[in-house]
């Protein structure tokens, strides 16, 4: 035991040990994490087959209203009854599930929320996005919901992103929130209805029908992201899981109904029955975000998501026996 005492450089690993489980429990050492995760994510990629890491092809297709298209277009952002439309066209391609990644809290000036209301409602199976709200503190003060028109009408989920250091990486849930608001993620509510059931949340275990995958102890789920092609940068720009919104409603809302099946075959069956997420990635929405490997648009950042979770989450959080193993090792 003297022996123990006179060895100083025992206790002060000692400490350091017992300093860095509270210190990886909170994350204190975000960039490392994120190098970690990026490097998780390289490995998984280049040592899988290819379609255990490729995108969701098949069921998730996402609307891009980007650059190009608004130079078409002529002004940004969308009208509201131009998000109609849209809207009423993409179900009639056979949408199951329409998810509008557009925040649209404020009323219309020009009267156009019944027009976009009565689109969403006739479609059915439409998502918009909401918000929830906190103070400086971290104390919540409400949900940011749509206009009430656009609230009675369709669906809504929050897309609040959590970044881990300056990196998005997770989706955050807030249980209590989601119980007393029944306000759900963005992508879990529109995968949720995809599926035609309503999420759970159950000791830590997140539960979407046939679907159960762990959150971490900060209630994140981790997101996994997908292989692409080859010289491709963005999932909704440079694979097959983008179109642009030009193809759809400058193209087809003039289209006679019969003509409609032979005109837009291509698109019938590019679309039907998949879940379609509409949102922007041109400069001026600045929603852009880097991910640990790479730039991702907060619309492909929500179809990861969704991917992750019909992949049944591949990437983990490591049990807390994990965790100081680690730290022991």
């Amino acid at each position: 035991m003297n022996k123990l005492l006179r060895r100083p450089d025992l206790w002060i690993s000692l400490v350091f040990f017992m300093l860095m489980i509270p210190a990886e429990r909170l994350e204190l050492f975000s960039s490392i994490e994120n190098w970690l995760q990026g490097n998780r994510h390289i490995v998984r990629l280049n040592t899988l087959d290819a379609d255990k890491t490729q995108f969701a092809y098949d069921d998730i297709i996402i609307v891009d209203t980007e650059e190009d298209f608004f130079d078409e277009y002529g002004s940004w952002p969308l009208k509201r009854s131009d998000i109609a439309k849209l809207t009423t066209i993409i179900k009639k391609l056979g949408a199951k599930v329409i998810a509008l990644d557009m925040l649209m809290d404020f009323p219309n000036g020009y009267g156009e929320d019944p027009i976009l209301a009565e689109a969403l409602e006739s479609a059915g199976n439409t998502v918009v996005v909401a918000q929830l709200e906190f103070d400086g503190d971290g104390n919540f003060q409400g949900v940011n919901y749509p206009t009430e028109t656009l609230k009675v009408a369709t669906e809504s989920g929050y897309t609040n992103h959590t970044l881990i250091g300056n990196k998005i990486s997770r989706v955050r849930f807030f249980p209590k929130e989601i119980e007393e608001n029944n306000v759900w993620p963005f992508a879990i509510k529109t995968l949720a209805m995809y599926k035609g059931v309503e999420p759970k949340l159950e000791d830590g275990q997140l539960i979407i029908g046939d679907i159960s995958v762990p959150l971490d102890h900060f209630n994140d789920l981790w997101v996994d992201l997908p292989a692409l092609p080859p010289n491709s940068m963005f999932l909704a720009k440079d694979t097959p899981a983008g179109i642009s919104a030009g193809e759809i409603l400058f193209d087809l809302q003039d289209i006679p109904d019969e003509e409609w099946d032979e005109e837009t075959e291509e698109l019938q069956e590019l679309i039907a029955g998949k879940i379609v997420l509409v949102g922007d990635t041109s400069e001026v929405s600045h929603d852009i975000f880097t991910s640990p490997i790479g730039e991702v648009y907060g619309i492909e950042f929500l179809a990861d998501t969704i991917y992750t979770l019909m992949n049944n989450a591949p990437i983990r959080p490591a049990g807390d026996f994990s965790e100081i193993l680690v730290l022991a090792v």
